[in-house]
């Protein structure tokens, strides 16, 4: 059995953290994967271990190099991680011997590998053999390989070479006087160099190429025949004579073929080999592509000026962009491009401009008589553009009336006219050369080619001063919609982040609630007992403000985060609002003008009448604050639609609630921050920053928004938007103002916290019941089960496992209609059933009281 100083193991557990993989710790491997691991010692060999069904691979860093960047992954991984085309040719390999239990054995096996970046074909000595439990059983597979792909390669070439010279010594006895009149009269250079780079063998087309004779190359190194050669050229033939051929090379240079004395010559270099397989000698072929490589200049040339036409839109330098062009395209030594203006007459004249001569070779050059032109004119070509088209002047070497007959600079010339999409003329190019018959049928092609771009880029550019008022008024809308883009994204930013924190907040309020019931409870619970003590009292009645100012504080918070418990319902505004006025002029003061406007019709919000009071005194007396000597503010109602909202809203009609003031107004930092929560400018002890966060989280849970807008000295306007209800307006009744004292029967109290579960259970005491307390939804079910049948349930809403809504829902499945109240830290507003009763976290006994008395429980 393997030690556990095992080098084999201690090497794989070093390789890899093995506590992720199927096979775990390579200590607690099975004794024959451990035995098998031992093979993997030997570090020169490529060995690999495919363990169990899905083939976990261990293997030795000879192994690791075959895999290349797939190695460490596919250490202790399935084989199916060596990647598809490795595993294509490996896996039915493993599987043939899980199958048939025989070794597979296999030389000079091709396999398709992508392992350095690049797939390329490799061959290996394999040899994978079963690796068997003492049962029999196969467990794994042992892959032994060794690389073979340069040994295979190598008599590839071998082959390679021995068919060469087969071929080449039938040639040799086959060849006739035909083949060798063939050769020497090829259009392609052909020659045959030996060892020492000399000619042993070139026909005519090559040797005139060189410009010496057949007889002149044979026996002279290839440097002294073309001393034009560079050393890298001598270089790359040295390894030819290596065994590499070279196909496809082509060098651009000074030759005696071309009158211009450049060529550009396309070659192949090919190893010949003897009869021993010893190259000793190199075929040459050579082809003159200058042709074909000048014409994918003029291409480039094309496109090039193409492009630069379609950014050119200024006239004059788009006119001189086409000479210049087209002196380049043609080779000529001078070239003009005339155009069509007109005069203060209307008369059109042929505009001129010159490229690539001196503009003294044409005679009668002068000022145009169109205004604002600076180019220079031919006096005596100054042709009405009816004339034109009749003019024989347009065609290679074709006269043309004007043009200086003679000239000794103008031997030979080439004129194309650029005609418009609508088929009139807009000009034409004209382009001399001193050699005549120097343009040839391409070089008329290419100046064709330019005349219709120029054409194009003519009409585009006239195309472009007519609608470039427009252009510029769309421009300014592109960046008025840039400018828009980029507010949204910083609102959906804003939204994001307040989002974000009223996740925060809405949990931490919740956490709150819970630990502020159990303290205003008891403090309630004590008043109620405290007796005749005064300072005792007022000790009592001093922690239990704290404690609902405490309250009032996440209630704030629960409304940013929109997790507050809300009872919407169809609101009155015009009537909230006029209720609302005597409690706003008090709590404003006398300093502070109060005004209302409303319209004589407004339809009812859907809202929650006490949140949306709490809301407005918050808006109230932060326009108080802002206005500390004294000022105006006015309450605004009306009716908007959703689209002219401040934020995005759902389509439809919204009742707007604006209250504007006239104080000190806010910059457009502090606006921008202004409904983060726990943001104030009123400094320490005088706000907690929560009002407008409240008022914004209160008109987003009821499907509305608050919009803010606000200037330094000018004032501040808040308006709630709010949905118009899609119910009727309901006569509200006024509910019953006494506290109940005489309840009894038996409640079922159910909440996780145990402290106020606690406080709790004497409240109801207190108010005369029977209670039966648990801490889960469970656990009352367990009572149930057991015969209890209560009269009244009151269970907490967010419990572990089972919520307070399917709670009461279990028990009335199990036993009937029952009571049933629900207490929370917040809304859950999906999972809080609108069918039961809900009293919210932090309560008194007389809030208890009070919603059991709306429950009808007495």
């Amino acid at each position: 059995m393997t030690s556990p100083r095992d080098p084999t193991l201690a090497a794989l557990a070093a390789a890899r953290d093995w506590a992720g993989t199927s096979l775990g710790d390579p200590e607690a491997w099975p004794q024959r994967l451990r035995l098998a691991a031992a093979l993997l010692l030997p570090p020169g060999t490529p060995v690999a271990i495919f363990w169990g069904e899905p083939a976990i691979a261990i293997y030795n860093p000879a192994y690791a190099e075959i895999l290349g960047d797939r190695h460490p992954a596919a250490l202790g991984a399935p084989g199916a991680a060596h990647g598809a085309d490795w595993w294509a040719d490996l896996g039915p390999l493993i599987a043939g011997v899980h199958t048939t239990g025989e070794t597979f054995a296999a030389q000079d096996r091709p396999f398709r590998i992508d392992r350095h970046g690049f797939r390329e074909t490799v061959h290996f000595d394999i040899s994978c053999s079963p690796v068997r439990e003492p049962e029999g059983v196969i467990a794994g597979v042992l892959c032994i390989l060794a690389e073979t792909t340069e040994r295979v390669k190598a008599e590839q070439r071998l082959r390679e070479s021995e068919a060469a010279l087969r071929a080449s010594e039938a040639l040799a006895r086959e060849q006739t006087h035909e083949l060798a009149v063939m050769y020497d009269n090829s259009p392609v250079g052909l020659a045959v160099l030996d060892t020492h780079l000399r000619y042993v063998r070139i026909n005519r087309q090559l040797a005139e190429w060189n410009g010496l004779s057949v007889a002149d190359h044979i026996g002279r190194h290839v440097s002294e025949v073309v001393p034009e050669l560079t050393d890298q050229v001598v270089a790359a033939l040295q390894k030819v004579l290596a065994g590499e051929p070279l196909l496809n090379i082509e060098i651009t240079g000074p030759t005696r073929a071309r009158p211009d004395g450049m060529s550009t010559w396309r070659q192949n270099w090919v190893p010949v080999y003897d009869e021993n397989g010893i190259v000793h000698q190199i075929a040459i072929s050579c082809e003159d592509v200058s042709e074909e490589r000048s014409a994918q200049r003029a291409l480039v040339t094309l496109n090039r000026v193409g492009a630069a036409l379609s950014a050119e839109h200024d006239l004059e330098r788009l006119v001189q962009l086409l000479t210049d062009a087209g002196v380049e395209l043609t080779g000529a030594t001078v070239g003009a491009f005339f155009h069509n203006v007109m005069d203060e007459s209307g008369e059109r004249l042929h505009l001129f401009t010159l490229s690539g001569g001196d503009r003294a070779l044409f005679e009668g050059l002068g000022r145009p008589r169109a205004t604002g032109i600076l180019e220079p004119i031919f006096r005596n070509v100054v042709i009405r553009s009816d004339d034109v088209t009749r003019e024989p002047g347009y065609g290679r070497n074709a006269p043309h009336d004007g043009m200086p007959r003679g000239h000794p600079a103008i031997a030979s010339y080439l004129g194309v006219p650029v005609v418009s999409r609508d088929r009139s003329v807009l000009g034409g190019l004209l382009f001399g050369h001193s050699e005549p018959g120097r343009f040839t049928a391409r070089h008329e092609e290419l100046a064709q080619s330019l005349a219709a771009q120029a054409a194009v880029a003519i009409d585009n550019a006239r195309l472009l001063a007519d609608v470039r008022g427009a252009n510029e008024t769309l421009e300014r809308r592109v960046e008025e919609r840039t400018a828009a883009l980029r507010e949204t994204e910083a609102a959906l930013r804003q939204s994001q982040k307040m989002e974000a924190m009223g996740q925060l907040t809405g949990g931490v309020a919740h956490d709150f609630n819970n630990l502020l019931t159990p303290i205003i409870g008891s403090l309630d619970l004590i008043l109620r007992k405290r007796g005749d003590d005064p300072m005792l009292h007022r000790l009592l009645d001093g922690a239990l403000r704290s404690a609902e100012r405490a309250s009032t504080l996440v209630q704030r918070l629960l409304a940013f985060a929109r997790r507050q418990p809300l009872q919407p319902a169809p609101i009155d505004m015009v009537a909230l609002v006029e209720g609302m006025v005597p409690l706003l002029a008090s709590t404003l003061g006398p300093k502070i003008a109060l005004s209302v406007t409303k319209p004589e019709v407004l339809p009812p919000a859907h809202a929650d009448a006490n949140q949306l009071e709490m809301a407005l005194l918050n808006l109230a007396v932060n326009a108080r604050d802002a206005m500390p000597e004294g000022g105006a503010l006015h309450i605004r109602l009306a009716l908007g639609q959703g689209e002219a909202a401040p934020a995005p809203l759902q389509p439809g009609a919204y009742v707007r609630l604006a209250v504007r003031d006239t104080g000190t107004g806010m910059d457009e930092a502090t606006l921008a921050r202004a409904i983060e929560p726990f943001f104030s400018t009123k400094g320490v002890g005088r706000g907690t920053g929560l009002g407008l966060s409240m008022v914004h989280g209160l008109a987003s849970q009821l499907g509305g928004t608050l919009g803010l807008e606000s200037r330094l000295g000018e004032g501040t306007t808040a308006e709630l938007w709010l949905p118009v209800s899609g119910e009727a307006l309901a006569l509200i009744e006024p509910g019953p103002r006494h506290e109940p004292h005489d309840g009894a029967g038996t409640v079922l109290l159910v909440d996780d916290e145990e402290i106020v579960r606690g406080t709790a259970a004497e409240m109801l005491k207190a108010l005369g019941y029977a209670v039966r307390q648990v801490e889960s939804a469970e656990a009352a079910l367990a009572l149930l089960d057991r015969g209890l049948v209560p009269d009244l349930l009151v269970t907490d809403h967010l419990m572990p496992g089972m919520t307070g809504t399917d709670l009461a829902r279990h028990v009335q499945a199990r036993i009937g209609p029952v009571p049933t109240l629900i207490v929370s830290g917040y809304a859950d507003v999906e999972g809080l059933a609108r069918d039961y009763a809900h009293l919210p976290k932090p309560f008194r006994q007389a809030d208890l009281a009070r919603a059991l008395t709306m429950l009808g429980v007495r």
